[in-house]
């Protein structure tokens, strides 16, 4: 089953597109949040689905927060990130919360991401980086867990501190580089402050982890950033070879180690006076 939900994002001209998938186990296998200009009602992603043998159920929103809640329970604490960006557009809040699951490692998993969900819809919704991040401080999340330290550079790009975000996207990348968007999105930040050789080497890496099967790949945007990250590295290299400089990033020179004049064999001795 594949639940699709839409809201228009106040005062723009863009929606939110949210898309659960529902596993044969009944357990939440997959979700899909994105902003969209043209798919308003997601009609065109619901023909996708019918044409591949998905059949239209309902189109009543209680049934779908029914089934959703109940889906999200079974999965209990293993839930998708994609889970807590779209939650807010059929009102679930902490429904997939139940008695069963309020101690030990489980109760941490979901309280930090619920911390991470919070932060999520705060800065989607209404832009709210500062209290996003003042979110993410309060020391319920590791700082240098993938998700937090991506959602931490997106707070900082959201208020225009790009030199800032490179630090926690770093730590994204370390800490998940297998995940193309981490090496993207410092790509792109590094080539906006000017920096060739690590925007080159990351938007590379980006490439490269794009080649291996993600999650990304039912993201319809994929192929517009890798056809933007294959652009930006042709300006980049074609910028190098006309200034004659190097995109691969010099060495640390290694310390001359020091030397003694001292004759092998003999000993300083310490006058005493």
């Amino acid at each position: 089953m594949v639940v699709i939900a839409t809201r228009k994002v106040s005062g723009e001209r863009r929606w939110r597109r949210w898309a659960v998938l529902v596993g044969a186990a009944g357990t939440i296998d997959d979700c899909l949040h994105e902003d969209t200009t043209a798919d308003r009602d997601g009609s065109a992603l619901v023909a996708e689905l019918c044409a591949d043998g998905y059949r239209i159920a309902s189109h009543d929103p209680a049934h779908a927060r029914t089934a959703l809640v109940a889906a999200a329970r079974l999965t209990a604490g293993e839930l998708p990130t994609g889970y807590y960006l779209g939650r807010d557009l059929l009102d679930l809040g902490d429904a997939h919360l139940t008695h069963a699951f309020t101690s030990g490692a489980r109760a941490t998993h979901i309280r930090i991401a619920a911390t991470l969900g919070r932060a999520s819809e705060l800065l989607a919704d209404g832009g709210e980086p500062a209290r996003a991040r003042a979110i993410l401080a309060t020391g319920t999340t590791d700082p240098h867990d993938p998700d937090r330290a991506a959602l931490d550079a997106a707070c900082l790009v959201a208020e225009n501190k790009l030199r800032d975000a490179i630090e926690p996207l770093r730590r994204a990348v370390a800490g998940e580089p297998a995940w193309p968007l981490h090496h993207w999105n410092l790509g792109v930040i590094l080539y906006r402050l000017g920096d060739a050789s690590g925007a080159h080497q990351a938007l590379q890496r980006f490439v490269a982890a794009s080649a291996k099967p993600t999650a990304l790949l039912a993201d319809p945007d994929q192929p517009e950033r890798l056809a933007h990250a294959e652009r930006l590295l042709t300006e980049l290299e074609r910028v190098a070879r006309l200034a004659g400089s190097s995109l691969v990033r010099p060495r640390p020179r290694a310390r001359p180690r020091r030397t003694s004049t001292r004759p092998r064999g003999s000993s300083r001795r310490i006058r005493r006076t």
